[in-house]
């Protein structure tokens, strides 16, 4: 008797259902933020990641951490 292979692939079906990369990240970075303890943390969060992010010309702009 063959086994089938257990897959790890992703399907275009899945993919969309996620939202795409950012979509997904989106999703993460959400549960993430929520999962912290307390408003405190949630601000402090708040803070460092308004920080890597530049508005310029209407259009967001990665920075480099200082």
């Amino acid at each position: 008797m063959c086994r089938a292979a257990a897959t790890t692939a992703l399907s275009g079906q899945d993919y969309a259902a996620l939202g795409g990369v950012v979509g997904s990240l989106r999703n993460r970075a959400t549960e993430e933020y929520d999962a912290l303890p307390d408003d405190a943390h949630r601000q402090t969060m708040q803070r460092v990641m308004l920080r890597l992010v530049a508005v310029e010309g209407g259009e967001l702009r990665r920075r480099d951490a200082e």
